[in-house]
């Protein structure tokens, strides 16, 4: 492998050569996505603001005019509002960019936000059009939360970060969610409730492998081989061991807490039939009525 030498000129030379090597590469790479773009072979594209106004445009409207341009994505859309005033005004052009495309053939347009304020709604609607249909799925997602704690000892450090563990992990994972009760002196009063609803509704697909309708026994054996914390699961029966085991049959209040809201959520359908042996869901203070005894549970997704 040669280096530059100390000459000025030899290093200047092989400086040009690699810059117009990498130059030529990504004009030729460009190039390439515009051809594709043009014979609807470049089937997504990602790109920025400034290129679509710029580079890509061309390709762009004969794209269109072939009626080859399905879909116009803009994710982050509140960008729009927030950085197109005078940041990168090319977010603000874009909207002139699709009406003209749209002049040309029909496609579907879709903004994409999960920060949707009042102020930037009426933005992209005075951008977009009025006719914006709105769809929102609001959930709150947890923010990221930094605890400091300094510990007299390296036992009392362990056992904080456990707590610590305890309490983020298993919302975090989907067995728990928390709620703060109030403030007591200095400290917020924090708990963390057992509901393992949303890890269970994640992996219906998976437990239910194809089928439609399958017995309770099935369903909690396959949730404990997927995550061993179930009933049947070798850790749950560790600490079943020390703590004391449930009545035969019997599910967990938690567990049960978790079936009966996705039958309620329409998830799930819970069906007790006479002729299969039951499993017990206990409800509030244990109490069991007909609706907890259960045979078998169906799956209402896909392919119901």
């Amino acid at each position: 492998m040669r280096y530059p030498g100390k000459s000025g000129k030899q290093s200047g030379r092989f400086g040009c050569t690699f810059n117009c090597c990498f130059e030529v590469e990504g004009k030729e790479r460009r190039k390439g996505i515009r051809d594709r773009i043009r014979a609807g072979t470049q089937r997504i594209i990602f790109t920025s603001p400034e290129s679509l106004m710029d580079s890509l445009a061309s390709a762009l409207y004969e794209a269109a005019k072939l009626g080859i341009l399905r879909y116009f994505i803009i994710d982050e859309a509140h960008m729009v509002e927030q950085w197109g005033d005078d940041f990168r005004p090319a977010f603000q052009e874009i909207p002139g960019l699709r009406r003209d495309l749209l002049r040309l053939n029909s496609f579907t347009t879709l903004l994409l936000t999960a920060t949707l304020t009042e102020s930037c709604l009426d933005t992209l609607e005075t951008l977009f059009g009025k006719d914006l249909q709105v769809i929102s799925a609001v959930q709150l997602r947890p923010e990221p939360a930094y605890w400091f704690k300094r510990c007299e000892s390296e036992e009392v450090r362990k056992q904080r970060l456990l707590e610590a563990v305890y309490h983020d992990w298993m919302r975090y994972l989907g067995f728990a969610w928390g709620h703060t009760l109030g403030v007591s002196g200095e400290k917020l009063v924090k708990v963390t409730v057992p509901d393992p609803t949303a890890y269970i509704q994640r992996n219906l697909k998976l437990l239910f492998n194809g089928q439609q309708e399958i017995t309770i026994q099935d369903f909690i054996n396959r949730l404990a081989k997927q995550c061993p914390l179930f009933e049947t699961g070798k850790f749950r029966e560790e600490v079943e061991a020390q703590i004391g085991t449930r009545e035969t049959n019997f599910l967990s209040t938690s567990t049960a807490f978790a079936l009966f809201r996705l039958h309620d959520e329409g998830e799930i359908q819970l069906e007790g039939k006479s002729d299969a042996t039951l499993m017990i869901l206990p409800k509030v203070n244990d109490k069991v009525d007909n609706d907890g005894r259960i045979s078998h549970i169906i799956w209402k997704g896909e392919n119901s």
